[in-house]
């Protein structure tokens, strides 16, 4: 038997703790409207599990079929799904969820006050009709945006310029202007350590916003964890791991870099836990093994030139014992330990494969 788990990283957002105006704005989206939609729907909403970037609501006519005549529902819609509801006595039933992905397609009809929305995974099509032909454009141009990804505050927007006859990644131009202060303010925060230039040639304007999204855009705790990160490579200059250091385990197969990449241009890693020696003399051993493995994973996106700061990463468990008392499993989390903490916002998409012979 053959099961597949694809592991989505979904950047998530709690709260900004900032004293602006519009800083305070995205917060109460982020928060006090999840909070309030969730306490209206009396059903649980898995989209809204953590909060989201609210972007609308009001009444919204709904038919799963573009040959059927719309009803009225009453909809929430969210940078990550739209909510359609009955209005009960109390609150709101939760008719139907439709998570916003990037392969949906929104199109806008004859009739100004409709539009349709169609999901090539379910090879379905939704019609949707507002109240007036006002409000039905102001639906398809919000929900044309949440699909864009105009409204999610994890979506990179890459633009470049050129630097000396070069097309480099121009990583503030595609912030707004909150995550641009946000950033300012963590720089500020960095400049005022008393750094190695080793540890400010690390502060790429691509890994503070690495670790603010690792953090919430919250100013504190990624100033807390990126210090962190700072002082670890200063003690172990994992860029300078070389491969005789690490030779054994290269060998072994367990782990190592694909030539090809993926269909977004990012690097692959294979890693294959059933095989070698998983002793406890070898974990720190097959630990730095995969510190190398993630910092020349990294050299090989090319962030600064291509806008690629993400990997994709195939696990293959065949042979793997997951018996708790194991070192592989013990080195499984030591390995998820240095990514989490020194590599955030790294993982773009995981594969998880459990072979039977």
């Amino acid at each position: 038997t053959f099961f597949v788990v694809v592991i989505h990283q979904n950047l998530k957002r709690v709260q900004m703790s900032n004293n602006n105006n519009e800083e305070s704005e995205i917060a109460d989206e982020l928060t006090h409207h999840t909070n309030r939609v969730k306490k209206l729907i009396s059903q649980s909403v898995s989209e809204l599990k953590t909060p989201k970037r609210f972007v609308k609501e009001g009444v919204l006519k709904f038919s799963k079929s573009t040959s059927d005549s719309p009803t009225e529902r009453y909809a929430f819609l969210f940078h990550n799904a739209i909510l359609l509801t009955t209005k009960q006595k109390k609150g709101y039933k939760l008719n139907l969820s439709v998570g916003i992905k990037r392969d949906l397609v929104v199109e806008n009809l004859e009739d100004p006050k409709q539009f349709t929305l169609n999901i090539p995974a379910k090879n379905i099509t939704l019609l949707f009709e507002g109240e007036d032909e006002e409000q039905g454009q102001e639906w398809f141009e919000k929900v044309s945006k949440a699909v864009a990804g105009d409204y999610d505050l994890d979506v990179v927007d890459v633009k470049f310029k050129e630097v000396d006859g070069e097309q480099v990644w121009d990583v503030r131009a595609g912030l707004n202007n909150v995550q641009r202060r946000i950033i300012e303010e963590l720089e500020e925060k960095l400049n005022q350590e008393d750094l190695t230039d080793y540890q400010k040639s690390y502060l790429e304007d691509d890994c503070l916003c690495r670790y603010l999204r690792a953090r919430n855009w919250d100013v504190n705790k990624a100033f807390k964890m990126l210090m962190n990160t700072l002082k670890w490579r200063e003690e172990t200059h994992p860029e300078a791991i070389t491969l005789e250091e690490i030779e054994a385990d290269a060998e072994a197969g367990h782990t190592y870099i694909s030539t090809g990449r993926d269909k977004r241009g990012r690097p692959i890693v294979y890693m294959r836990p059933g095989r070698g020696s998983y002793t406890k003399e070898a974990r720190a051993q097959k630990v730095k093994y995969m510190t190398w493995v993630l910092e020349n994973s990294a050299k090989t996106m090319r962030t600064k030139y291509t806008g690629i700061e993400k990997m994709s990463w195939i696990i293959d468990f065949e042979g793997a014992k997951f018996d708790n008392k194991t070192d592989n499993i013990k080195l499984s989390k030591d390995t998820i330990g240095v990514m989490q903490d020194h590599y955030p916002e790294r993982l773009g998409m995981g594969k998880i494969f459990f072979i039977s012979t």
